[in-house]
């Protein structure tokens, strides 16, 4: 039975764990294959943060220098903001949910308690007032705050059942979207254990339809097929929505619906980080052009 890719990572991370082990990549170096190998690669000294610099480049000890300045923002801002200053043009390499570029960026630029927040709400990012259980008092990047006041969806990747209806799922999202009148449908594989049958998620637009080949993995959410579809449909129809995730460490996920000029904003900024494909999805023209060709009127389906 398939699983999604995060089970993996999670039994890797705790065999890892058992075995002592660190950021698992060899410390050999040499200038031959390396572009990085003539940074220095000192440990942080005593009450420091900043180190390792070769070492995040090339992915390694990433977790622990953000565990680091992390605590240390929380706990003596102004050490941390100056560890911050000095590491703002250092290379990271960030794997995973790591976020330590962005904390980085958001304590070097914003140096002041309080005015990422402030700056995010002048941008009308953050539209929702904090619940009772909120963390803002530890925030500290500009995806604590989305997380806490953000226009997102923030939902259980594993559904507990089957099928999984994606449709709904597509239809929470819409929600927070500029879509307007949409309607998505599914059909689902034959079976739970139907491994190499797909989902099919069908989406009607404006009088344009659309469809995407979602994985079958049991009773959980494919949710990159999902992500693909509402942002494919987004540039094809003009629309300023695109969807992308925030990092949330565990099985659930946050779907987070940006006006696409503030993304670019914040993206270049440095203040939140996409992943591989939602990188590709921002900035690439071969996924414009793969949305152009894919929904060419001789190849779209129209109801």
């Amino acid at each position: 039975m398939k699983r999604p890719h995060h089970r993996l990572s999670i039994i890797l991370l705790m065999t890892c764990s058992l075995l002592a082990c660190t950021d698992a990549l060899p410390e050999k170096s040499t200038s031959e294959n390396d572009p990085f190998a003539s940074l220095p690669n000192s440990p942080p000294a005593e009450g420091r943060c900043g180190g390792w610099r070769r070492s995040l480049a090339q992915g390694r000890h990433v977790s622990e220098v953000e565990a680091c300045l992390r605590e240390k923002a929380l706990a003596d801002r102004p050490r941390a903001i100056e560890e911050a200053k000095v590491m703002a043009d250092w290379s990271v390499l960030e794997k995973g949910d790591s976020e330590l570029k962005a904390l980085i960026m958001a304590l070097a630029k914003y140096p002041e308690p309080g005015s990422l927040e402030r700056y995010l709400v002048s941008r009308s990012l953050l539209p929702n007032e904090p619940d009772q259980y909120n963390r803002l008092d530890r925030a500290l990047t500009a995806a604590d705050y989305l997380r806490e006041r953000g226009n997102i969806h923030w939902f259980d990747v594993e559904t507990g059942m089957f099928p999984n209806y994606h449709d709904d799922l597509l239809a929470d999202i819409a929600e927070l979207s500029d879509f307007g009148e949409v309607a998505f449908s599914e059909i689902p594989p034959s079976n739970f254990d139907a491994d190499e049958e797909p989902y099919l998620l069908k989406a009607l637009v404006a009088g344009k339809a659309y469809q995407q080949e979602a994985e079958n993995y049991g009773d959980w959410y494919d949710l990159g097929a999902v992500l693909k579809l509402m942002n494919r449909i987004a540039l094809d129809q003009d629309l300023e929505s695109r969807f992308v995730t925030l990092a949330t460490g565990d099985q659930t996920a946050i779907v987070w619906v940006v006006d696409d000029r503030e993304l670019t904003l914040l993206v270049d900024e440095g203040l939140v980080t996409l992943g591989a494909d939602e990188l590709a999805m921002q900035n690439g023209k071969a996924f414009e052009a793969e949305v152009r060709s894919s929904f060419a009127p001789e190849s779209a389906l129209i109801e």
